[in-house]
């Protein structure tokens, strides 16, 4: 039988039905006007796997006084909006303690797609008319710097392009940008501030420019409830090479948060080294010396290290790739001895980027602020080389409810050059000049002796500024000085040797005559050969002679150094520029004292055995050779009685040093090769001085060199030899027994004998 209809229920369904209807409408509208956000999966609260850990967390610096005295950050949403996008919400009041899981599903909140044709816009100019000298693009990923240029400094001598010294790498959340967030730790919990990958496989934004430089994101829990907020502020120094970095996080919520940032700092500089000495690119650290040393915590030292960038990259993998971070900052040195970082740098042979402190009142960057050196391995490593960046991470505080905590950094990008580093504003309090170093690093550190290069570039200014106004008349004229000042010492080394070498001519008749009487007993022959030259009154100091050319070797090396790293001779010609104005400026020979003369350049260049790059035919490393040829001809003794083995000997050593010096200073610099031209040059006519000296005073005759010895009376080499033969003689006399007068015993204690009969006692 048919069941009855019920007339209640063919009413309350459709109208149920309606109402879920209407519900999921408004559901969907509510939903639709908020900015769209996809929400991270359950894990992404975790660090992926590509994401290295954070250093361990640091004890809890105190928290910083100065987070209200500080420049204001913007307000939160700005009105002047500088492109097309949804605006992040206003920060929320503090969420209820007793919310569920408030610090559950932590994750950056989505803005958009990036908008292609909507760049960020930048700040500063390259136009030092204007007062400005940095230009700084800035990156979508953790609002860093895609890009910093220099207004006032080029890549050739040309002036065309503008140094770009910072850029960003394989762009993408997972590459790297300069001076960017990367993640912020709370309470353990890390969240990336770099960019957001949708499950679409697209980048999203995470930052929102709200005015020029300034930018601001926020940091969200699974119920999209604000939980954090960041700012971020860029300010340039006004017409300086100097840029501020205002950053402040701060707690939207009710509750206290541990907290920890991570950051970028400088990333690789290019490498301007050229192909002569090899990467130049160092790591730099400045910091304060331990309270207990430096009450006052004010002079910052730096680090005498010199780490280059190779020795900070590591050990590579058995995968050919490096790991990803290992800490730099504190080394195990600075641990112990509780130094504070001040500042860190990356710079190279011309150029520096340091991130420093940006109070006026305090040189630490932070205390326990940890420095990791994070390497981003390219796809293919053998043509694609690593990148080099800084990660600072700050040890972890308590951030409380509703309050902020700033975390400023300011940053230098410019040259090495004292005269232009000590403009800067913060450069005095900082001991920003420290970065300029001229020293070779590496095995020739210790040698380089850097307290005698500024000196000579203090000189060389002086010359240039005061007397030649041209750095290669002024390197001319650093040449006669340091010959000048060296020429007592090169005058008695030339003198003692060709005495030495005419004192020997006149020994060898008698130095035959000896080698084929004893010349099957080495050890007689030795003997008569020491007595042969007592009787002849042949000193050994003659060897010392050379000495002195081997003490001017630390001045040659200074030279050397300071040539290299001056950032005075970058780009500047020789000669007045007399070769670029023949030629309307097309011609590069001597166009820049910091690089290779190029006579002809060959365009790409091509690589050539140990010379490296080679891109032009450089004609001063042949006339070198050439000089170099002649200078030895004049210094080397031709009085002095040789063997043929040992011509031979000479002769080869002559031609390696005329060949090898001339093909190792083949890439060197234009200025550095025009020294040791000068330098040779100067010494054939010193040399010749000197053979007019000795022929006038007649100084190479033997038998006045006799008189004047004999008169003198036994020089210092001499007494020592005759101490030690005496010492000799009494070692023998006390094996032998036998005294002065070949009696035994005579003058001496024998021990362990009887006594003499009359000595015994009687019964």
């Amino acid at each position: 039988m048919a069941r009855k209809k019920n007339p209640l229920l063919r009413v309350l369904i459709p109208v149920l039905v309606l109402l879920v209807g209407i519900g999921f409408a408004v559901a969907v509208m509510i939903n639709s006007s908020r900015p769209s956000v996809t929400p991270p999966p359950p894990d992404t609260s975790t660090p992926s796997a590509s994401d290295p850990a954070p250093p361990q967390p640091i004890p809890d610096p105190q928290p910083d006084s100065r987070a209200q005295a500080e420049t204001p950050i913007p307000p939160a949403v700005a009105t002047d909006q500088t492109e097309s996008q949804p605006p992040l919400p206003p920060a929320a009041t503090p969420t209820a303690s007793a919310e569920p899981g408030l610090l559950s599903g932590l994750h950056a909140a989505e803005i958009g797609t990036w908008a292609i044709d909507a760049p960020f816009t930048p700040l500063g100019s390259l136009s030092p008319d204007q007062g400005d000298q940095l230009l700084i693009e800035f990156s979508r990923y953790g609002a860093g710097v895609a890009a910093l240029d220099l207004g006032s400094y080029f890549q050739t001598y040309r002036r065309i392009d503008p140094i770009r010294l910072q850029q960003e790498y394989d762009h993408g959340v997972d590459g790297v940008t300069p001076f960017s967030a990367d993640a912020v730790i709370i309470n353990e919990v890390t969240v990336r501030l770099q960019g957001i990958v949708g499950a679409d496989g697209l980048e999203r934004r995470i930052w929102q420019q709200v005015g020029p430089g300034r930018f601001r994101a926020e940091i969200r829990n699974a119920s999209d409830v604000p939980v954090l907020e960041i700012t971020r502020t860029f300010e340039l120094a006004p017409g300086g090479l100097e840029f501020f970095l205002r950053q402040r996080i701060r707690n939207l919520t009710d509750r206290p948060l541990k907290i920890q940032y991570r950051e970028f700092g400088a990333v690789d500089l290019p490498d301007d080294s050229g192909v002569q000495m090899g990467d130049r690119r160092r790591v730099r650290f400045g910091y304060l010396l331990n309270p207990t040393i430096d009450p006052s915590q004010s002079a910052v030292v730096a680090d005498g290290d010199l780490r280059t960038r190779n020795s900070v990259l590591g050990k590579k993998r058995a995968d050919s790739r490096y790991e990803t971070t290992a800490l730099v900052w504190p080394s195990t040195r600075a641990k112990n001895r509780s130094y504070t970082l001040a500042w860190v740098a990356l710079t190279s042979r011309y150029f520096g980027v340091t991130v420093h402190s940006a109070l006026n009142n305090g040189a630490a960057l932070g205390a326990d602020r940890t420095v990791e050196r994070y390497i981003l391995n390219r796809s293919n490593t053998s043509v694609e080389p690593p990148i080099l960046a800084l990660r600072l991470t700050t040890a972890s505080f308590d951030l409380q409810a509703g309050q902020a905590q700033d975390l400023d950094v300011a940053v230098y990008a410019g040259p090495l050059k004292r005269s232009i580093i000590g403009k800067q504003p913060l450069a005095q309090d900082l001991a920003l000049d420290r970065l300029v170093v001229l020293n070779l690093g590496g095995p020739c550190g210790w040698c380089t002796f850097s307290w005698l290069t500024e000196p000579l570039l203090a000189l060389l200014r002086v010359l240039h500024d005061g007397l030649f106004r041209d750095w290669a008349l002024a390197i001319f004229g650093l040449v006669f000085i340091v010959r000048l000042i060296l020429h007592p010492v090169t005058k008695w080394s030339q003198i003692k040797l060709q005495q030495f070498g005419k004192r020997m001519q006149a020994l060898a008749p008698k130095q035959k005559k000896l080698q084929e009487k004893y010349g099957s007993d080495r050890k007689r022959l030795q003997l008569e050969m020491q007595k042969l030259w007592r009787e002849e009154g042949v000193s050994p100091a003659g060897f010392l002679g050379c000495l002195p050319m081997f003490l001017q070797m630390p001045v040659w090396i200074a030279v050397y150094a300071m040539i290299y790293y001056a950032f005075e001779l970058r780009h500047q010609s020789a000669f007045f520029g007399l070769f670029q104005s023949v030629s309307g400026g097309q011609w590069g020979f001597l166009a820049d004292l910091a690089q290779p003369d190029a006579l002809i350049s060959f365009g790409g260049g091509f690589n050539f055995l140990f010379f490296g790059r080679v891109e032009s035919f450089n004609l001063l490393p042949l006339l070198f050779g050439f000089v170099l040829f002649a200078h030895q001809k004049y210094i080397t003794p031709s009085n002095v009685a040789m063997t043929p083995e040992q011509k031979t000997q000479q002769a080869i050593v002559k031609w390696m040093s005329v060949i090898l010096f001339p093909l190792f200073m083949y890439n060197a610099p234009a200025g550095l090769t025009l020294y040791f031209i000068a330098n040779s040059t100067i010494a054939i006519f010193e040399s010749r001085l000197i053979k007019r000296h000795i022929e006038k005073h007649d100084l190479l005759n033997v038998e006045k060199l006799k008189a004047r010895q004999a008169s003198r009376g036994p020089g210092f080499f001499q007494r020592m030899r005759q101490m030690a033969e005496l010492q000799a003689q009494l070692k023998q006399q006390q094996a032998t027994g036998k005294g002065p007068g070949g009696r035994k015993g005579a003058g001496t204690v024998r021990r362990n004998e009887p006594p003499p009969d009359r000595f015994k006692k009687r019964g």
